[in-house]
């Protein structure tokens, strides 16, 4: 009897010592494995940020002719053709930071008609429909109704010159002014197409010389055998 508790003893003590490893390797046979899998999230994709840049206007160069051989000090070109001055009896030249030139010189060569009287020192030049009114020594000058007022007023010089503004006659009639100051140069870029005055019915109207052409009124002849042919 006391064999059989003894052994019963030693087998309930055996069970309890091996248990726990038991356990655990019974628990690792059984339990699933654990399975990591790496989630991987695309991250999202961000537009780049979107620069509204205004393209800078770049005003087209401006072509510099060149000076003409032997010619020195303050030139003047009208779409780039040079425009000899002393034709008119004085060169261009600088004062109080103004170019000035003959007064015909500039007129004319912008294609308008010119009228100084000598009276009362008043000058008036007129191309198409606009017309300049100014006198030596008067700073105003009269554009139409509007008035300019100038930096420097026209004169006479010793050599009985009238000179006057290049820069504000040109722009006056419209015209583009460029100072080149490395050179002396001023460019004037103009709109020299012909315009003629063609009067209608007491008023004069200025009309483009490529547009209407003036209709010239038959002579009115007394009616005989033959046309008498006017003695020239």
């Amino acid at each position: 009897m006391k064999k059989v508790l003894i052994l019963t003893l030693t087998v309930v003590l055996a069970l309890s010592a091996i248990s726990p490893t038991f356990a655990d390797e019974v628990a690792t046979e059984v339990a699933p494995e654990t399975v990591t899998e790496a989630v991987t999230e695309e991250a999202p994709v961000v537009a780049p940020e979107v620069v509204t840049e205004e393209t800078p206007v770049v005003a087209p160069e401006v072509v510099i002719p060149a000076v003409p051989a032997g010619v020195t000090g303050v030139t003047v070109y009208i779409n780039n053709a040079y425009l000899d001055c002393s034709v008119y009896g004085q060169n261009a030249f600088i004062k109080d930071d103004r170019t000035l030139v003959p007064l015909r010189s500039i007129f004319e060569a912008l294609g308008a008609t010119v009228e100084y009287d000598e009276a009362t020192e008043a000058i008036t030049a007129t191309r198409g429909t606009t017309t300049i009114n100014l006198k030596i020594g008067d700073k105003k000058m009269y554009v139409g109704d509007n008035v300019v007022e100038l930096d420097v007023p026209a004169f006479v010089t010793e050599a009985d010159r009238t000179m006057v503004p290049v820069r504000a006659i040109s722009e006056a009639f419209g015209a583009k002014v460029d100072w080149v100051e490395a050179t002396e140069q001023v460019l004037i870029t103009a709109d020299l197409t012909p315009v003629t005055e063609l009067p209608v019915e007491g008023e004069d109207k200025v009309i483009a010389e490529e547009t209407v052409a003036p209709v010239e009124k038959a002579e009115e002849v007394t009616p005989t055998e033959e046309a008498v042919v006017p003695a020239e």
